[in-house]
């Protein structure tokens, strides 16, 4: 899931679901496991890998603690609802 202002270097292929927050930037190769955040702002280094159920922040970003249950249980449901502002724009042609 991509969320508004994330920037990601030319050559970044990430492998798994991803979450990320407004402001971000994912350096190239860098990987964000499926149930991890980066915070606003986060400058995730090329190369990193970001562990499911971990909260990361800062430039360079670093762990800063283990997501609580029920951040990690809305994962799921914001991604979902970025999926459907997406399709919308998408529809009303305001994607790029």
């Amino acid at each position: 899931m991509l969320a508004q202002r994330l920037f990601l270097d030319q050559k970044n292929h990430p492998k798994k679901q991803q979450q990320r927050h407004q402001g971000s930037t994912i350096g190239d190769g860098a990987i964000v496991e499926s149930g991890a955040m980066v915070a606003a702002g986060a400058s995730v280094p090329a190369g990193a890998v970001v562990k499911s159920g971990t909260l990361v922040g800062g430039a360079p970003a670093r762990e800063l603690r283990p997501l609580k249950a029920e951040e990690a249980s809305f994962l799921p449901v914001s991604a979902k609802k970025y999926a459907e502002l997406a399709a919308g724009y998408a529809r009303e042609g305001l994607g790029a």
